[in-house]
C-alpha cells in the first residue's frame, strides 16, 4: 500500500454514541476519515476495525487508544499523537503509516512500512518475526538495535550507563527490533553512542 497524503483534508467521523460523545465501531472497514479518539466522556471502540486511508488524532492517553484500538488494522493511516502515549501492548497492526507524536510502546502485532521519521520514542519494540519492510526510522538521538534476541549475548557484554535498565535489550523482548532515543534513556547519549556505533546491529539516522 502506498503511504498516506497527509496534506489531504479527510471528512470527521463524528461520534455515533450521542450520550457520551464517543465512537463504537466494531467489525467493521473505515475508509478516509478523520478520527479523534479521546475527547468524549469515556473510552471510544474501534474493536477488530480496519482503518484504511484516514487521520487518527490521539487524544486520549496510551490505555485508552490500547483499549479503544484492540485488534484493529491501520492501513496507509496518518497517526498524530496530540500526548505522549505510554502503550505497553499495542495490540494492533500497521501497514504504510505515518506517526507523528511521542510514543513508547510495544507492537506484538504486525508492522510494515510505516514512517516512524516525525515521530519520537522513548522506546519501542517490535515483536514480530516478520521483516518490518521499508521502515523510516526517527533520526539520532534514536539508535535501532536489530535482532535483539541474536544479539543479546554481545549486547550484554557492553558497559551502558546505569540509568539504561529501563531500556534493557534481553531475550524477553521478543522481537526483532528495538528502538531506543539516547536522549531519554541515558545521561550522555553522545558518549555512549561512541560506544556502540561500530556494532553491526546498531544503527542510526543522521
Amino acid at each position: 500500500m502506498n503511504p498516506p497524503d497527509i496534506k489531504r483534508k479527510r471528512e470527521l467521523l463524528h461520534p455515533n454514541d450521542t450520550a457520551n460523545q464517543i465512537h463504537v465501531h466494531r467489525n467493521c472497514t473505515i475508509e478516509g476519515k478523520k478520527i479523534e479518539l479521546g475527547k468524549g466522556k469515556a473510552c471510544d471502540v474501534f474493536n477488530n476495525v480496519e482503518f484504511i486511508d484516514c487521520e487518527i488524532r490521539l487524544y486520549s492517553s496510551g490505555r485508552e487508544t490500547k483499549g479503544a484500538t484492540l485488534n484493529s488494522h491501520f492501513k496507509s493511516c496518518y497517526i498524530w499523537a496530540h500526548k505522549i502515549q505510554n502503550i505497553p501492548t499495542w495490540e494492533a497492526s500497521f501497514d504504510s503509516c505515518i506517526f507523528k507524536g511521542k510514543y513508547e510502546a510495544r507492537f506484538p502485532g504486525i508492522v510494515k512500512d510505516c514512517d516512524f521519521s516525525l515521530a519520537s520514542f522513548n522506546s519501542a519494540c517490535f515483536q514480530q518475526d516478520e521483516p518490518l519492510g521499508n521502515v523510516k526510522w526517527p533520526k539520532y538521538p534514536h539508535i535501532v538495535v536489530s535482532d535483539a534476541i541474536k544479539n543479546f549475548e554481545d549486547w550484554s557484554t557492553i558497559e551502558k550507563p546505569k540509568e539504561l535498565s529501563r531500556f534493557i535489550v534481553n531475550p524477553k523482548t521478543k522481537g526483532k527490533v528495538v528502538l531506543i532515543n539516547l536522549a531519554t534513556a541515558v545521561n550522555e547519549p553522545d558518549i555512549f553512542w561512541e560506544v556502540i556505533k561500530e556494532k553491526d546491529y546498531v544503527s542510526t539516522v543522521k
